[in-house]
């Protein structure tokens, strides 16, 4: 439902003054049935539809330009990496 949908923006996503006609208008447009969009509710197709949208993307489209050359087979790029940036205190607790 649009109530449901606006918790789960605020509460979930973080999103701030979203009103009701907002969830209105992401129902709208997402969801499929519709008998659906004439009640305000959004099924699980129209929820997934939303979440896989430009709209939900979370890279930024900045980033999409490739300013190097990169035409190179992969061995030949220095990667900086290590084996402990996965841990989260030091090496022995984390």
């Amino acid at each position: 439902s649009t109530d449901d949908l606006l918790l789960f923006l605020e509460g979930e996503q973080g999103m701030q003054s979203i009103t009701r006609d907002k969830c209105l208008e992401i129902i709208d447009r997402f969801e499929p049935s519709s008998e659906g969009r004439l009640k305000g509710h959004m099924g699980i197709d129209g929820f997934t539809a939303y979440l896989l949208s430009d709209e939900c993307e979370l890279f930024d489209p900045e980033h999409l330009n490739v300013c190097q050359d990169m035409t190179h087979p992969l061995s030949h790029y220095f990667i900086a990496s290590s084996h402990n940036t996965y841990l989260l205190e030091d090496q022995l607790k984390g």
